[in-house]
């Protein structure tokens, strides 16, 4: 029992251990945590073999798949090929493979009353259980099941381009060898008959095996594969995951009109979605319905060649939004009013509950929004202050702030013993007023703009570390990408806003080594006012002096919709995003 207990803690470290390989295991073993492969522990049968739940210490299951061993379903060739196939891929997306066990032994038996040898043989392997079973199949249920749906949509193509990228293919992609985990994770199982190919564009002919209607058609008349022959079945499952049409049925239905097709599924999920969605949310679900829809035809483009990589495939659906937040709950009427003459700009601290406000008085003020008391305001300048920022990770500096005259205030506080103390000030465009601050996410660089020119400071000891040209427009705004450090957008008054990518590695005298020209320029109806980074949907937003809000992708820079002006409104001082 001892060596029993010691491979039973082997196969918990693997289970614990997603760098650990899989390892071959004796059949003692699997015998031992199934019953010995008890009909009570059958989680599924298939053309390949049964699947039996393992159980370990402090109740960890595994899965254990008993292969059928005869030369029509499984040979030793095919078995060493999954083994290989599945010890190689390690994606959150695929179901990882923790053991294998090949086993053979001549035992003596009866026959007709005479002793002869017989052989047993066993292959085994034990995977990771997967709880919830096969993906569901079905038309629009209702529409809150919908984020869900997308998510595993896009969970089964980045698991499918993730094993185009090592090479495999697997030929037999369908519902039922795509499960869920507990947290609805969709995982690629099943690798009986997957080929391995060194150049992901390598065609071969091979005789026919899979599943029929997920199957693609060069593959079942001619024998050809390529990775393209997964992307038809993707198709098919896609469909399958959206609509109500199955096998046969739903290749005639799709191949009919593939226009009327679209739009008569895509009306069944708008009205379903019109139950759980509303405004912008139930737009953005439509698109990524339609945008679903529209892949699974191109998957099932009879051409190969037209047919676009998983790769591609994860690339679109990465781009469209999930912006359900778009549509906040809106009060009747506003919980707290504070007056404030000639607002320049706002700042929400990222930790607490603090909003930092930047007057043209000259003056900087705290507000606290979950007791809405407004802390004493604090005079920095003579000069308006356009813009202030608080400053994180550095023990000195809590607040950075410009004023109309170019200087730069670098301020700590304790609003509650000691009131803002200012401690140092410089000057950092002499006669050019700072319009606006940006602080970068890893809190090193400020970015400033003046009525001209940008420059970036570091928060150490806030020496000019780049300062760009003198621009002929006026800029009006400046922001970093809060995703990553890598990337600024400027706005200036005639209406476009520049993006640029910088290299923040030291170079020279610069701090910052390089910035290259404007790889995009986003254009406007009104001057720019205001520009905001929201990395959790990969969107920027910008504000107008016409009081529009515009609503851009963050990836490719290409425009998503605008929110019109409040009748209110004449323009839009400052953007702030709380996720």
């Amino acid at each position: 029992m001892g060596d029993i207990d010691s491979l039973r803690n082997t196969l918990v470290n693997i289970l614990l251990d997603p760098t650990v390989e899989a390892k071959q295991l004796p059949l003692s073993l699997f015998e031992n945590i199934t019953d010995n492969f008890s009909d009570e522990r059958v989680v599924g049968r298939g053309g390949f073999g049964t699947v039996y739940k393992g159980f370990l210490p402090n109740d960890r299951v595994v899965a254990v798949k008993r292969l059928k061993i005869n030369r029509r379903v499984v040979d030793d060739k095919s078995f060493y090929a999954e083994v290989a196939s599945m010890k190689m891929l390690r994606n959150k997306n695929v179901v990882r493979l923790l053991g294998y066990c090949i086993h053979m032994e001549e035992k003596e038996i009866l026959y007709d009353g005479e002793k002869i040898a017989a052989e047993k043989r066993e292959r085994l392997l034990c995977m990771e259980f997967v709880p919830h079973g096969p993906v569901k199949k079905g038309g629009p249920p209702g529409g809150a099941e919908w984020p869900d749906r997308h998510q595993i949509i896009k969970g089964i193509c980045n698991g499918l381009d993730y094993i185009h990228s090592k090479g495999f293919i697997h030929l037999d992609l369908k519902p039922d060898n795509i499960l869920l985990d507990k947290g609805m994770v969709p995982k690629i199982a099943d690798f009986g008959i997957s080929r391995f190919f060194d150049d992901e564009n390598t065609s071969s002919t091979l005789s026919f095996v899979g599943t029929r209607g997920y199957t693609a058609p060069e593959y079942i008349d001619d024998g050809l594969v390529s990775n393209k022959a997964d992307i038809y079945s993707l198709g098919t499952v896609i469909f399958e995951l959206l609509t109500d049409f199955k096998g046969p049925k739903l290749y005639q239905k799709a191949q009919e009109d593939n226009e009327s097709f679209v739009q008569q599924e895509l009306e069944k999920w708008t009205e379903a979605l019109r139950r759980t969605h509303q405004g912008c949310a139930l737009e953005f679900a439509t698109k990524e319905v339609e945008t679903c829809l529209r892949i699974a035809l191109n998957c099932k483009d009879h051409n190969r060649h037209r047919r676009r990589t998983a790769k591609q495939i994860s690339q679109i659906l990465d781009l469209t939004l999930d912006p359900y937040i778009l549509d906040p709950d809106k009060p009747e009427e506003a919980v707290h009013v504070e007056n404030f003459s000639s607002l320049q700009d706002m700042d929400l601290h990222p930790s607490q509950p603090w909003i930092l406000l930047s007057l043209l008085s000259g003056y900087i003020v705290m507000l606290n929004y979950d007791t809405k008391v407004t802390l004493a305001p604090f005079k920095l300048s003579d000069k308006p202050v356009h813009s202030a920022k608080f400053v994180e990770g550095n023990r000195d500096w809590n607040i950075v702030a410009g004023d109309d005259h170019g200087v730069l205030y670098v301020c700590n506080f304790d609003w509650i013993e000691e009131g803002l103390v200012k401690v140092k000030t410089v000057v950092a465009s002499e006669g050019k007023g700072i319009i606006s601050l940006a602080v970068n996410p890893s809190q090193r660089y400020v970015l400033l703009s003046t009525g001209s020119t940008i420059m970036i400071r570091n928060t150490e000891d806030w020496t000019c570390m780049y300062e760009g040209p003198s621009y002929f427009r006026t800029v009006t705004h400046a922001s970093f990408n809060t995703d990553k450090d890598e990337s600024f957008g400027v706005g200036f008054c005639d209406g476009s806003v520049k993006v640029w990518k910088y290299d923040d590695k030291p170079k020279d005298y610069l701090g910052v080594a390089s910035v290259t020209e404007p790889e995009a320029t986003l254009k406007h109806a009104g001057g720019v006012t205001a520009t905001c980074y929201v990395p959790e949907l990969k969107i920027i937003l910008s504000g107008t002096d016409n009081g529009v809000v515009t609503v851009w992708c963050a990836v490719t820079y290409s425009f998503f919709f605008s929110l019109p002006a409040a009748a209110a409104s004449t323009q839009k001082q400052g953007i702030l995003c709380s996720t």
